[in-house]
């Protein structure tokens, strides 16, 4: 398999890794907004620090994660080979999947105890974020810095 395959294969990997994530969020969003049973307030002294935490984990994470991932991609050694370039990429964008999805999961379940909107517009961010995580072959030459024959000619 040469390197052009190779990387359009993970590519497509990827990208299905990212609609399951993005199915489950969507499906959890659903679940929450239509199904959601309350399960029961929470005191509001204890309500109000958690909902402070989890605007400032959602305004933090997001740009955080997005940052990380572009710094940690730079750092793969172009030396090593493809195979382990490419999965030194996946595990960076899987994590950066499980951070960012964790956004609206956390603000959706604290929906659930609080009953308050800001919550669900708040995992509305994190599921705004999430889609622009989206990868393709291109993308993924783009990030890895792999120059190849079809980067040229664009």
């Amino acid at each position: 398999m040469n390197e052009v395959e190779r990387i359009e294969k993970k590519g497509k990997n990827l990208q299905g890794i990212f609609m399951i994530a993005l199915l489950v969020q969507v499906a959890y969003f659903l679940f929450v907004v239509v199904v959601g049973i309350p399960v029961g307030p929470i005191e509001k002294d204890l309500l109000v620090p958690i909902q402070a935490g989890t605007v400032l984990y959602t305004l933090g994470m997001i740009p955080l994660s997005l940052k990380l991932f572009q710094v940690m991609c730079a750092k793969i050694d172009p030396s090593l080979p493809l195979k382990q370039r490419l999965e030194r990429y996946s595990s960076l964008y899987i994590f950066r999947l499980l951070a960012i999805g964790s956004i609206p999961v956390m603000n959706e379940s604290l929906f659930l105890f609080s009953g308050n909107k800001s919550e669900l517009m708040m995992a509305l961010i994190g599921g705004l974020a999430l889609a622009f995580c989206m990868t393709s072959a291109q993308r993924i030459k783009i990030e890895l810095n792999i120059m190849g024959d079809e980067s040229a000619e664009s």
